[in-house]
Order: C-alpha cells, then sequence, then structure tokens
C-alpha cells in the first residue's frame, strides 16, 4: 500500500504539469493551424521530456492524453475521437509505439542512472571506512609499545613500525628492504633463519623465542619474539613478528643464575647445605649439596623423616626429639648428629634452622646442615 501511495505522489506533478504542457502545446498547434504530423512531432517531445521525471504510468497517460488530442483536434472529421484518413492512421500507430518505447528506454535508463548513483555512493563510503581502518591500524602498528617486523621468505624486512625501528636506532626506511639477520649478532643468525624457516612450513602456527638483538650503536638488547607466517594477498608467505624488550627480565634472570650458581660453588667449598621445610604443608627444600652430603639423588624428595633414616641409629632419637620439639614449641633450633651412609661411612653435621613464617602465614623452618667430619 505504502509503495503504491509513493508511486502516485510521484505520477501526480508528472500528469499535472504534463497535462498543462500538453495543453499549451495543442492551443499552440490550433492557433498556428499546424500539420498533423507536425503536431504528433511536438507532442511525442512533451511526453519523452516529462518521462525523465520517473513515472511509467504517468508517461502512458500523457501517451494516451497526447492521442486523444491529436484524434480529436487535428484529424478530421475534427471534434471527434474518429480518424477517417488512413494516412493519418500510420502517424498515430508510430506515436505511440514510439513514445511508449521512448519513455520505457528512459525510465530504464533513469533507474540505471539511478543504481549507479546509489553504487557510486555505496563505493564512495566503503572506501571511505577503508581509509578510515587503515589510518586506525597504521596507528596502532606504528605506534604500539611493541616492535613489528613483516619479513618474505627470504627474510627481507618488507615492514617495520617507528617503534620497533626506533627501538633498534634506525629510522624505518634504514631496515625495509634489508636481510632482518642484520640486526642479530652473528652466532644468532643460523638459529634465527631456523626460526623463520620452522614457521614457513607450518603456516598459521605461531612459535616464540629469545634472542638477543643488536642496536645501531652497537648495544645489545634482549627479545621474546612472537612470530606466526601468513599467506598475502598473492598466496605469497610472509611472516609476521612482534617483538617484546625483555632485556631487564632477561638481565634479572641472569643475575639469579649467576647468585644461584655462586651460591651452589660456596656451599660446595664450605660443605654446608642448604633446607626448608614447611611444617604447614609438609613440603621441604634440599640445595645440591644438601643432596651431596646425605649422598641421595637430587630427584628424590626431601622431608623431616629422609634426614631420621639417614641418621646413624644411635642418633635417631634425639634428632627426633629435637624436630618434634621445634614443632611443638614453635622455635628454631640446633644440633649436631652422625650419618650412616649406604657405604657404611659415617658423617658429623651441624644443623641449625630457624622458624619463620610465609607470606600466607604458613611455619617455615629454613637453615643450613654442615659437614663437619673434617674438623
Amino acid at each position: 500500500m505504502s509503495i503504491q501511495i509513493s508511486s502516485l505522489k510521484r505520477s501526480a506533478p508528472q500528469l499535472t504539469f504534463g497535462g498543462i504542457t500538453l495543453a499549451a502545446v495543442t492551443l499552440s498547434c490550433v492557433y498556428l493551424n499546424a500539420h498533423f504530423a507536425a503536431t504528433a512531432f511536438a507532442y511525442l517531445l512533451v511526453v519523452l521530456l516529462f518521462s525523465l521525471m520517473g513515472s511509467f504510468i504517468a508517461s502512458s497517460a500523457l501517451c494516451i492524453m497526447a492521442i486523444a488530442a491529436l484524434a480529436y483536434y487535428f484529424a478530421p472529421p475534427a471534434f471527434s475521437l474518429q480518424i477517417d484518413d488512413p494516412r493519418d492512421l500510420p502517424v498515430v500507430v508510430a506515436f505511440f509505439i514510439v513514445s511508449i518505447v521512448g519513455t520505457y528506454l528512459i525510465g530504464k535508463l533513469r533507474q540505471e542512472r539511478e543504481a549507479a548513483r546509489v553504487a557510486a555512493v555505496k563505493l564512495q563510503r566503503s572506501a571511505a571506512d577503508l581509509e578510515d581502518r587503515e589510518k586506525r591500524w597504521r596507528a596502532i602498528f606504528e605506534h604500539n609499545p611493541a616492535m613489528y617486523f613483516m619479513v618474505d621468505e627470504a627474510g627481507t624486512v618488507l615492514n617495520v613500525n617507528t617503534f620497533g625501528a626506533t627501538q633498534l636506532g634506525y629510522a624505518p626506511a634504514e631496515l625495509i628492504g634489508h636481510s632482518v639477520l642484520c640486526i642479530f649478532l652473528e652466532e644468532d643468525r643460523a638459529f634465527v633463519h631456523k626460526c623463520i624457516r620452522a614457521c614457513l612450513e607450518d603456516i598459521g602456527q605461531s612459535r616464540t623465542w629469545d634472542v638477543q638483538k643488536v642496536r645501531k650503536d652497537g648495544s645489545v638488547l634482549w627479545v621474546r619474539e612472537n612470530a606466526k607466517a601468513m599467506l598475502w594477498a598473492d598466496d605469497r608467505p610472509i611472516v609476521l613478528i612482534a617483538c617484546e624488550d625483555v632485556t631487564e627480565r632477561k638481565q634479572t634472570e641472569l643475575a639469579l643464575q649467576r647468585s644461584e650458581a655462586h651460591l651452589a660453588q660456596a656451599q660446595e667449598l664450605s660443605h654446608t647445605g642448604s633446607f626448608s621445610w614447611n611444617a604447614t604443608t609438609g613440603e621441604a627444600f634440599w640445595s645440591k649439596e644438601t643432596f651431596r652430603i646425605f649422598q641421595l639423588d637430587p630427584q628424590t624428595t626431601p622431608s623431616p623423616q629422609l634426614v631420621v633414616d639417614r641418621t646413624h641409629p644411635d642418633d635417631r632419637a634425639s634428632v627426633k626429639q629435637v624436630i618434634d620439639g621445634a614443632m611443638r614449641e614453635l622455635s628454631d633450633f640446633e644440633h649436631e648428629y652422625r650419618l650412616r651412609l649406604p657405604d657404611g661411612s659415617v658423617k658429623h653435621i651441624h644443623a641449625k634452622a630457624r622458624l619463620t613464617r610465609t607470606a600466607s602465614g604458613e611455619i617455615e623452618f629454613v637453615g643450613a646442615a654442615t659437614d663437619i667430619t673434617a674438623a
């Protein structure tokens, strides 16, 4: 119903102004005593002109009105819709066919032009949206606080974000077009090349590795690289690499490893092993030197009972008493006892522990056991 109302609204102006124009042409032709064919041509121009307004129904109505006016005013007998002269009939038929066909073609042309206009508007909006998305993506890519590299199968840098290039002391143009291996240490390049090849062999699978990169000034930073290969628009494989600067974390890990190594060497030199025992959960920790003193495999799960089992039979009761007393009184303890080892040898041990509480409030004993056999 709404479509019909809309069609009527579009047809009304066309019929109104078209009818007025046909009336004006009719009066002019009557006044000028125009020939039948000339009048028909004038009517045809009016019908085709007003068909540009778009309604085929209104154009058809104007066509019928024009034919009626031709027959009534200009074809003998005058003032009658009857046409007696057979020479006028082909003109009327031709007028009808040309006006209807012309009106239809003009309507189709208008529809196609409107469709093209709508398509152009949509295309323009899509292009604007695409440009907007590209700008947002580019802003995220360029200024995201992570290094992003895009490399091809040969390892050539296709793109790098500004943040990543700046972190390494370069401008993006200095890296694009060059091998990505140039920003790695010489001894790590084979490893990086192997990682990139692994990504290319398994498209879509993410891989992560830690490696050192070299800045333009020669300084080194640690990065954690997460890489994935994907197919580009032309089905050409590329590798996307996101790099996180983990230099501070890596330096902390290395410092901790050095500290642990130094501690292990100090314990070995002093024949002192460290231990801890969580009295609440029963979990225990022994250092490597403690396992060596007790001549136990480091894979063994440590526990207070293991100490009692390794203790010389004559000292077991006192060792158990010290441990139970510390648990009962929640106090530090210190004692000396002997170990009976599997090979029959005996070691003298001096053990000392301090009672502490963990962050969650659990009771924990932390101490050291020293081999004093030589003393």
